[in-house]
């Protein structure tokens, strides 16, 4: 029997694409850091905090219309308040190097 899908976590798209992004992490870690590099690599962490600001906005709404029950939204909340804080935390340390 199939495996119930409660969260993209369970998603195999997902996962894999979790892998590939470590996998690029790992390779891109002894790549010189010059500073075109560093603008790119912060133009993408600003795209990455505007997907985040949609998908809140996409659950807010969810949860607003009933389809995301309240403890399932509180757990959203949590989750993304922290994936938020640590990606503007990102950004400030590498715009600091810039």
């Amino acid at each position: 029997m199939a495996k119930t899908i409660t969260s993209y976590r369970d998603l195999i798209a997902w996962q894999r694409a979790m892998d590939l992004a470590e996998l690029v992490f790992h390779i891109t870690a002894t790549f010189p850091e010059d500073l075109a590099m560093l603008q790119e690599l912060i133009h993408h962490v600003v795209i990455a905090l505007g997907s985040h600001a949609e998908l809140e906005t996409q659950a807010l709404l969810g949860h607003r219309l009933t389809f995301i029950p309240d403890g399932k939204m509180d757990r959203f909340t949590a989750i993304a308040t922290q994936v938020g804080e640590l990606t503007h935390g990102l950004l400030r340390a590498l715009e600091a190097k810039s």
